[in-house]
């Protein structure tokens, strides 16, 4: 009897904790519609990086800037925390470059970036706070 009352309430508390309500998930579909611009860039990052990107954390515009024209063409990609890419953006400047995105219209949340070049590969995880 204990047995069957035990296994009674252990079933309750699985049922009740499979009917919470998830925290729904952000919205990342407007990755694909980021707005971007490539520019030549004047200025040079840190003395011996090739690659930056910031601000970070940041509430609207994220920059992405190369330092090394010898390691263009780049290939850089977008995406939510879960990792699947939605924004790809080519780089095919042979000259210091930077490109800036405008995540205005994006929910806060953490953001992944992935600089591919060459062969080399350079991961960056980003916060957008506003």
């Amino acid at each position: 009897m204990k047995a069957n009352l035990y296994l009674i309430g252990l079933a309750c508390c699985f049922c009740l904790a499979a009917c919470q309500p998830e925290e729904p998930a952000p919205n990342v579909s407007g990755l694909q519609s980021i707005s971007y611009t490539i520019q030549r860039s004047t200025n040079t990052a840190t003395a011996g990086a090739m690659v930056s990107v910031g601000p970070n954390p940041f509430t609207n515009y994220v920059e992405v800037h190369f330092s090394n024209s010898e390691m263009l063409p780049a290939t850089v990609y977008f995406s939510d925390e879960k990792g699947k890419y939605t924004k790809k953006i080519e780089v095919t400047d042979r000259a210091p470059v930077s490109v800036k995105l405008d995540f205005n219209e994006m929910p806060k949340g953490v953001y992944l970036c992935e600089v591919q070049q060459q062969d080399k590969v350079s991961r960056y995880r980003l916060i957008k706070t506003r």
